[in-house]
C-alpha cells in the first residue's frame, strides 16, 4: 500500500523517543535474549530433524486418492494441536503487547509520559521473551507431532485444508489483525505493510501444491474420470496462483465430512494470532543464526 512503511518498528507510529527506549532495552537485555532463544531453537531444530529423517519431506506426502482423512489421522492431528494449546496460547500472550496494528501505536502514542514509560517496558519484556517463547512453541509442536505420529506434510495438509477451505479462516490472519475487527462497510483495512501471514506461507503452499501433484500421480488407473479432471484442475490452478491454498472454492464433500464430526476441536485448537508460525519449521543458517520457512 503506497506510502505505508513495511518495516513493523518504524512503521507502528510510535515516536521516536519511545522507539529509542525499545532499543536501548533490547540492547540491554540483548545477552539474555540470545541465550534463551538460542536454546529453544535448538531444540526446535533438533526435533524438526528427526521428523523429516522419520516421516520425510512435507512435500513427498500422498493423501488418500479421494483427499479424504480418515478418523485415526485426524485423531493424531489433533492430538497434536491439542497438546500444543499452552504452548500456542503463551506465543499468542506474548505477541499481544507488541504494537502489530496502527491503531495498537496511536494508542500507545496517546499516552501519558509515565504511562508510556510503563507501556514500553512491558513492550521491551514481551520482545525479549518473543523468540524463547517460539522456540518453545516449536520444539513443543514438533515433540507434539512425533509422539502423535504425524509429519509436517500430513500435518500441513490437514492444517490448510481444514481451518482454510473448510472453517474459512484467512491464511493471512497473523498478530496485526488481532483485536481489529471487522473493518468499516467500504473502507480498506489498515496495516502497516505485508502481514506475517502472507511473508511465511509461502513455502507451505509449495508444499500443499507438491501435495495435491502426488495425489494426482498416485491415483489408480481405476480413479473415477470425473475426480481426476477435478484434482487435475486444481492442481493447475495452484501452479497459476502464486498466493493460493487448496480448495479455495468449495471443498470437496468427501474431504469436508472428514471435518465434519471434529469442527469443535478444530475451531477450540485454532489461534489467529499464532496462524503464521503453525507450518513454519526452524532452519540453521549460520552459528548464530536461526530462521523460520
Amino acid at each position: 500500500m503506497a506510502g505505508k512503511q513495511t518495516n513493523w518498528l518504524l512503521g507502528c507510529g510510535i515516536g521516536c523517543a519511545v522507539v529509542l527506549l525499545v532499543l536501548l532495552g533490547l540492547g540491554f537485555l540483548g545477552g539474555r535474549f540470545v541465550n534463551r532463544t538460542q536454546a529453544g531453537f535448538d531444540a526446535a531444530i533438533e526435533t524438526r530433524s528427526s521428523l523429516e529423517e522419520r516421516f520425510g519431506a512435507a512435500d513427498s506426502f500422498v493423501p488418500t486418492a479421494d483427499g479424504s482423512v480418515s478418523p485415526e489421522r485426524m485423531e493424531a492431528f489433533l492430538a497434536a494441536r491439542e497438546a500444543t494449546m499452552e504452548a500456542r496460547q503463551l506465543l499468542a500472550d506474548s505477541w499481544s503487547e507488541i504494537p502489530m496494528n496502527p491503531a495498537a501505536a496511536r494508542e500507545l502514542e496517546s499516552q501519558g509520559l509515565s504511562e508510556k514509560m510503563r507501556s514500553v517496558f512491558e513492550i521491551t519484556r514481551s520482545s525479549v521473551g518473543l523468540g524463547a517463547t517460539m522456540g518453545r512453541f516449536y520444539e513443543a509442536r514438533n515433540q507434539a507431532m512425533s509422539e502423535a505420529d504425524i509429519g509436517f506434510g500430513e500435518y500441513s495438509y490437514i492444517y490448510a485444508l481444514a481451518y482454510y477451505s473448510w472453517l474459512g479462516h484467512a491464511p493471512d490472519e497473523g498478530p496485526e489483525t488481532a483485536g481489529q475487527g471487522d473493518s468499516a462497510e467500504g473502507e480498506e483495512e489498515e496495516v502497516f505493510g505485508p502481514r506475517m501471514g502472507e511473508v511465511f506461507s509461502a513455502r507451505a503452499r509449495r508444499d500443499l501444491r507438491e501435495i495435491l501433484r502426488n495425489q494426482l500421480e498416485s491415483l489408480p488407473e481405476s480413479a473415477d474420470d470425473e475426480w481426476r479432471q477435478i484434482l487435475a484442475e486444481e492442481v493447475e490452478a495452484l501452479e497459476s496462483r502464486s498466493g493460493g491454498f487448496p480448495w479455495r472454492g468449495e471443498l470437496p464433500p468427501q474431504i469436508a465430512g472428514s471435518f465434519e464430526p471434529y469442527r469443535e476441536r478444530l475451531e477450540t485448537t485454532y489461534n489467529s494470532v499464532t496462524n503464521p508460525f503453525e507450518l513454519g519449521r526452524n532452519v540453521r543458517r549460520g552459528r548464530f543464526s536461526v530462521g523460520m520457512e
